[in-house]
């Protein structure tokens, strides 16, 4: 059994986003699972899912370190296999794979669509820089504790310092190489490559987060024609 795991609270994504997660999970997914959402609201989820409170995640109270929530997952890690999944991605084909492999480590995605030196390291200094993604994260019964452990331990200072869950990853543990990531052409981003790969992000909460104001339209899932699920 793989225990899987996503988080939807307050009235950015509806129960549509949980459901049609699910519904892609049984299409792409060819391992026994189980889907456990960690939700403020349960209403119209189907009830193949495991419902679980959003709030006994919620081990700090602050909105500096965006779903740090996210981390404390790993106390629930029961399975031999064990996942969180954001409710904005897209899953195109077949993870299983991916899912039912050795996870020696809590595993990434990598920002393989931008390039790493113009969008990371040159303003790396600035804070401005991400080039780890928590939307799609895996790891075997056990291996991740390092990674609470810390967090805990530097709590103080974390939050300080970060404004997000991926800022923290990428500053703090990806630079001193403690990670480890999927292959490069597994994941896409709609809003910059395209739908390419096994699943697809829509990575735009960053945008809400760090206020960044762009002429560009950045895409939502429900806005595509990727929303469509049987």
């Amino acid at each position: 059994m793989v225990y899987l795991n996503t988080l939807k609270w307050g009235d950015k994504y509806d129960e549509k986003y949980v459901n049609r997660l699910y519904t892609l999970l049984c299409r792409h997914l060819h391992v026994p699972f189980k889907l456990r959402v960690w939700t403020d609201n349960a209403k119209g989820i189907t009830n193949e899912c495991e419902i679980r409170d959003y709030y006994e995640l919620e081990k700090y109270e602050t909105n500096r370190v965006f779903t740090y929530e996210k981390l404390m997952l790993i106390d629930n890690d029961e399975a031999d296999i064990n996942g969180w999944l954001d409710l904005d991605i897209h899953i195109n084909a077949d993870i299983t794979p991916l899912v039912d492999a050795p996870h020696p480590n809590i595993t990434f995605i990598w920002n393989f669509w931008n390039s790493f030196e113009q969008m990371s390291l040159r303003p790396y200094g600035k804070g401005s820089s991400c080039h780890v993604n928590s939307s799609f994260v895996f790891w075997d019964k056990g291996v991740a504790s390092w990674l609470r452990d810390f967090t805990i331990t530097w709590w103080e200072q974390i939050e300080w310092t970060y404004n997000s869950l991926d800022k923290y990853l990428f500053y703090q543990h990806a630079r001193n190489g403690r990670l480890s990531y999927w292959g490069e052409g597994l994941f896409s981003n709609y809003n910059v490559n395209g739908q390419k790969g096994l699943v697809t992000l829509f990575n735009t909460s960053h945008l809400y987060t760090n206020n960044i104001k762009t002429d560009k339209k950045h895409y939502e899932l429900h806005e595509t024609d990727l929303f469509v699920v049987e």
